[in-house]
């Protein structure tokens, strides 16, 4: 399938992500495609004099699995071509997961404390401190809040995960269900940092032999991609020269349908 009919790029891997899906229509597949773009075998077509260093393929990959095992996601990704043990010791990948073991769940501060240490490959410092080349991807934002302590200890861990975003060359990505209405607030704060919504949503008519659903992308500022993404004309010239449609990578919205497969998802824009 050829990029124009990509609802997201590799040159997407910019600034904070908002992925939001609801029941009857999962936007796991969508975080195996993003991953797989941070983690694939070449570099993303880089803008045109980027004022700062875009996520590229030697980028380091942090996946908080919360709803998902890490095996899981080994499994899924080994379909797509790619190896994770080997990814792992490379250190393009580090899987965190908040599992609870014998001394139950942990609280959100340590886990914060394990992915700035993932990020950083070991070093101090918090999430913002990783350094450039980091994408940090959260598998359920809504699983993860039951962890917080208060609502301020879950703010400053979405503030920790999109300033690290918002770093050069690093992105945040974060699936979150949108059909909680105790999270409307947390989530509306969520996506008016995005630099890019997904929101996942079942047909009306119910799915189909040809399309399972539906995505609605809305670019809110794909100039400001962050500090780590360069303008809107310089995204739109590095998704022309990846052979997607140029136009799209500019502020707006646009509407996709897709069929899930073994390996990924079919798309075609509507």
């Amino acid at each position: 399938m050829n990029n124009a009919e990509q609802p997201l790029l590799p040159a997407d891997l910019r600034g904070p992500l908002l992925l939001r899906d609801r029941l009857g229509a999962e936007g796991a597949f969508l975080l195996v495609h993003l991953v797989k773009a941070a983690l694939g075998s070449g570099p993303p077509p880089a803008p045109p004099a980027p004022a700062h260093p875009a996520a590229a393929a030697a980028a380091r990959v942090v996946l908080l699995a919360a709803a998902q095992a890490g095996s899981h996601y080994a499994a899924v990704l080994r379909k797509g071509g790619l190896h994770c043990p080997a990814l792992v010791e490379a250190g393009r990948l580090a899987i965190v997961e908040p599992l609870p073991g014998q001394g139950g769940l942990p609280s959100l501060r340590d886990l914060h404390q394990r992915l700035a240490a993932a990020a950083s490959g070991g070093g101090g410092g918090g999430l913002q401190d990783s350094g450039s080349g980091v994408v940090l991807v959260a598998d359920d934002l809504t699983a993860l809040r039951c962890l917080a302590d208060s609502e301020a200890d879950w703010a400053a861990f979405l503030q920790a995960c999109t300033a690290l975003g918002q770093q050069p060359g690093c992105c945040f990505v974060g699936l979150a269900h949108g059909d909680v209405p105790d999270d409307e607030g947390w989530l509306a704060r969520l996506e008016h940092a995005a630099s890019i919504v997904v929101d996942v949503e079942p047909l009306e008519s119910g799915r189909s032999a040809d399309t399972t659903g539906r995505l609605l992308v809305t670019r809110r500022d794909a100039g400001a991609a962050a500090a780590g993404g360069g303008s809107g004309a310089q995204l739109a010239a590095a998704a022309a020269a990846a052979g997607g449609d140029s136009g799209w990578h500019v502020p707006g919205s646009r509407q996709f349908c897709y069929k899930l497969q073994e390996t990924g998802a079919r798309y075609v824009a509507v």
